[in-house]
């Protein structure tokens, strides 16, 4: 027996990189839409782009994307990666689709596109980016306020104590002199 990496107990292969783990997971995907699915990894095909982020096997190589903002269409390293993926999630699971099945058409049409909930996710997440520089600029403009106020407090008091010096002077019948 060799004594390579992979032989010795406990050894761990590095996580590849995020273009590297989306490569893979396309990588798979196409060899099961060419060769077919293995019987015993029906269960681990991904429906969704979510699922396809979370897909985590250690046998195939694949490792879980941990952020979602990592793992969409439009990510400038990986998008047409993602894009791919989701094809081929799609093209997998109407190839596995039993012909002669006879379908309901209203319980099997969504009532919302993938389109629409992608469109409405990305509006979310711009509002909450704008949410969350407006947040930042209220907190920097209260920060300033607090400290204008700080300033003026210190102001106040430091007249206020001269004011009394000035006031126990003239009490005391010393001239003020100017």
């Amino acid at each position: 027996m060799t004594d390579t990496a992979e032989n010795v107990v406990g050894f761990h292969a590095p996580v590849p990189d995020l273009r590297g783990r989306v490569r893979r997971k396309r990588e798979v995907l196409q060899l099961w839409f060419d060769n077919g699915i293995p019987h015993d990894k029906l269960d681990s095909l991904p429906s969704s782009l979510n699922q396809a982020r979370k897909w985590s096997d250690a046998e195939l190589g694949l490792h879980p994307i941990g952020s979602p903002n990592n793992f969409t269409t439009r990510h400038l390293d990986v998008g047409d990666d993602v894009q791919a993926i989701a094809t081929l999630i799609a093209a997998i699971h109407e190839k596995l689709k039993r012909p002669g099945r006879k379908k309901n058409r209203d319980s099997h049409q969504p009532k919302v596109t993938a389109k629409e909930v992608e469109q409405t996710l990305s509006a979310l997440v711009s509002q909450w980016h704008v949410a969350r520089e407006d947040a930042r600029r209220h907190k920097v403009r209260a920060d300033l306020a607090e400290k204008h106020r700080d300033l003026a407090r210190d102001e106040l008091r430091s007249a206020q104590v001269e004011l009394a010096e000035l006031r126990r002077r003239l009490s005391s019948g010393l001239k003020l002199v100017r």
